[in-house]
């Protein structure tokens, strides 16, 4: 009596053929990978780039240096000094060029009183042009908008609407009308400024982020929402 392999007990018949068709053709293509080479057969999947050498400065898209109220190929701002009150309008291109490397974010910032000078007439028409001119120039615009500043006053119609005021003409920093920032006004006010922009430019391509105020109320801020 015979004893019969494992493979004979589980592949008789037409089971036998079938396995020995398998095994011929992995040994078939294992012949043929052979035949090309590992060289050819890995460069199948490879793309090969070999950028050229430039000598100017590389624009990196999002990140690296931005125009400041400004955008490619526009006069920069005086050395030491900055606007920021601009741009309301378009600017015009510089001539010669600027010795200034080109980027791919133009940075502006508005305050309240630019863009709200009356309570509910948005001037959005500002930030439009902005944003049509990051894009002319090949940028992105990233925007900050502020309360005010010691030299760029609430709206005089927020100042007059009844909201409280932390400070006093007489006090040391009393020059410019401060607002209290736990105001119910303040909180209804700027936050109705803040909400329009967001349904207004919320998902615009060629708006590269937004800076807000850490808290209600802070003039300066360090936090950046896309």
């Amino acid at each position: 009596m015979r004893l019969r392999s494992p493979l004979e007990n589980k592949f008789d018949g037409r089971g036998d053929a079938r396995l020995t068709v398998a095994v011929g053709k992995y040994c078939l293509a294992a012949i043929m990978t052979l035949a090309m080479g590992p060289q050819e057969f890995a460069q199948t999947n490879v793309v090969v780039i070999r950028p050229k050498e430039i000598h100017d400065v590389l624009v990196n898209p999002g990140m690296g240096i931005t125009t400041f109220q400004r955008f490619n190929g526009q006069a920069p701002n005086a050395p030491l000094k900055w606007s920021e009150v601009w741009p309301v309008a378009k600017l015009p291109q510089a001539s010669p060029k600027p010795d200034f490397p080109e980027t791919s974010i133009s940075y502006c910032r508005w305050y309240w009183n630019a863009i709200e000078p009356e309570h509910g007439k948005f001037r959005w028409e500002i930030v439009d042009i902005a944003l049509e001119e990051a894009r002319a120039h090949g940028q992105t615009l990233a925007i900050r908008l502020m309360p005010y500043s010691n030299q760029d006053p609430l709206p005089a119609w927020y100042r007059n609407s009844g909201a409280r005021r932390a400070n006093k003409p007489t006090d040391k920093d009393g020059g410019i009308w401060q607002p209290d920032f736990s105001d119910p006004l303040f909180l209804k006010y700027w936050g109705e400024l803040v909400a329009e922009a967001g349904k207004r430019y919320d998902g615009n391509p060629f708006l590269d982020s937004v800076r807000q105020p850490v808290r209600a109320g802070t003039t300066w801020s360090a936090a950046n929402t896309r």
